[in-house]
């Protein structure tokens, strides 16, 4: 329960860091079963950055500046998540 107490803060600093920033969907945090996501001593997510078959998320994944800015997002997010919560 502990580890994925950690998941669900750290999926709350990611959302609210990428939140107006780039197109999210309007539930971010959903559970999976995913035995890379039941890890009991420290958090863990699955960030899903798009579907190939959709043509618009096919050109944003292809595009640097936007790869950039999805990348140095989650980078503030984890910072903030080690800043912020204490083992």
């Amino acid at each position: 329960r502990q580890g994925m107490n950690k998941s669900v803060e750290f999926s709350k600093i990611l959302g609210k860091n990428v939140r107006n920033k780039i197109r999210t969907r309007r539930k971010l945090h959903n559970s999976a079963g995913f035995m890379v996501l039941k890890n009991p001593d420290m958090a863990s997510i699955l960030v899903e950055l798009g579907f190939l078959t959709n043509k618009h998320d096919a050109i944003n994944l292809k595009n640097k500046s936007y790869q950039n800015k999805v990348l140095n997002n989650i980078v503030v997010a984890v910072d903030k998540y080690f800043e912020n919560y204490i083992y």
